[in-house]
């Protein structure tokens, strides 16, 4: 009986950290100085079987993508903002499914891009 406990014990233990593993929001964010003649990208994030969020700001034009990698295949969603401001993208985020998000100042203004896996 003892040992059925400590058995049942550790399973529930196993569940609560699983669920906690696949159960946790993330947040990150990317900065591009104004004239830079590159893109960058945020770190990935897995999705969550849930619309995430992508904002993305400047006070110029600015443009690039929601990249997601999901069971070996490759999805661009592309977005550009001529005349700057503040721009917001719900996206469907599957689970196990990774996600970045690639920025580019298309004048002298930085831009500040934020995705999350959650609303």
């Amino acid at each position: 009986m003892k040992n059925l406990k400590i058995i049942c014990l550790t399973l529930f233990i196993l569940m609560m950290t699983t669920t906690a593993v696949f159960a946790a929001n993330s947040s990150v964010s990317v900065y591009v100085p104004g004239n830079a003649p590159f893109a960058d990208a945020t770190d990935a994030i897995i999705g969550q079987n849930q619309y995430g969020k992508a904002t993305i700001n400047s006070s110029g034009a600015f443009s690039g993508f929601i990249h997601e990698y999901c069971n070996g295949k490759d999805t661009v969603y592309h977005y550009d903002m001529p005349n700057g401001g503040t721009k917001t993208i719900t996206y469907y985020m599957s689970s196990g499914c990774s996600y970045r998000l690639f920025v580019k100042s298309d004048g002298v203004f930085p831009v500040v891009g934020n995705l999350q896996n959650y609303q």
